[in-house]
Parts: C-alpha cells; sequence; structure tokens
C-alpha cells in the first residue's frame, strides 16, 4: 500500500500543499537541524497522520541529517482505543518506527479536575519523560489552528 494508492487526485494535492509548508516552516523557523532526535506524538487523528507522513517526506530530502520516531501513548482507563494495527502498517510504510505506551490516568480519583484536563496531563508527562528517557531533544505535535481556541472553551465550560 502506497500513499499515492489510497488517496484520491483532490486529496493529494492538499498533502503536498502540506508537505510544503510543514517544510518551509523547518526551514525557516530552524526547527530541525542535523543530527536531532524527533518524536512525533501521534493520537491517531488526522492532525499527528499528516505531522507524521510530512515530517518522513521531508526527511527522505536529506536536507538534515535526523532521526524520526513516532509514539502513541494509551490511556487505559479512558473508553478510547486506537487502531494499533493500521498505525504500525502506516508506521512501517513510512519507514518510521512506532512506540506504543499503556498509561493509566486516575480517572477515577480525579476530584475536581476534568477528565480531559487529567488525561492530557498525565499524556504529556508520559511524552516528556520517554523523550527525556530516550533521547530525543524534539517533540512534534500534530495540532491545528483552532486547537488553542477549542481547549480554552472545554477549559471554561
Amino acid at each position: 500500500m502506497t500513499a499515492k494508492s489510497i488517496y484520491s487526485k483532490y486529496q493529494i494535492k492538499h498533502i503536498e500543499f502540506v508537505k510544503n509548508k510543514l517544510a518551509k516552516a523547518v526551514r525557516d523557523y530552524k526547527m530541525i537541524a542535523d543530527n536531532d532526535k524527533v518524536l512525533v506524538a501521534v493520537s491517531g487523528g488526522k492532525d499527528s497522520l499528516v505531522l507524521l507522513e510530512a515530517l518522513s517526506a521531508f526527511k527522505k530530502y536529506e536536507i538534515f541529517k535526523f532521526q524520526l520516531e513516532a509514539i502513541h501513548i494509551n490511556v487505559q482507563d479512558v473508553d478510547y482505543e486506537v487502531n494499533r494495527e493500521y498505525l504500525m502498517d502506516l508506521s512501517n510504510n513510512l519507514g518510521v518506527k512506532m512506540n506504543f505506551i499503556d498509561i493509566e490516568a486516575g480517572i477515577e480519583n480525579r476530584g475536581k479536575k476534568s477528565p480531559c484536563f487529567l488525561c492530557s496531563w498525565h499524556r504529556r508527562k508520559a511524552l516528556f519523560i520517554y523523550a527525556n528517557t530516550n533521547g530525543f531533544n524534539k517533540l512534534a505535535l500534530g495540532h491545528h489552528m483552532d486547537d488553542a481556541a477549542e481547549t480554552l472553551l472545554i477549559n471554561m465550560t
């Protein structure tokens, strides 16, 4: 299964647009340098999957020599589980090592904290610990421009 065989011409046009924007941002803002070790946090949603694919494509141009791996944090006490087989197939096709970590967020004993806050906090903590323990110096998160506004509204309600 190649990336181009699963997308329409319309989708390929948009994917190439995103890849070009990513490459420009990486160059303009010096987001990646030679010998960086980049960890991509993959939720299973389209934002993080596009980021993983775009970084994988960027790596192939060998503008910078950097390592690229992906990680998915599974929160066991949340009633959602990503399709691990799909993530493994995608990462294998992209030539990127996929890591999985299972954690507990303590949702049942959260007190007054919202479950979304607690889950997010524990996922970020696990990401930072994994990145630090395994020598990653860059952490890539796939967020879109509306994420900050959505998070603010969720936390206000």
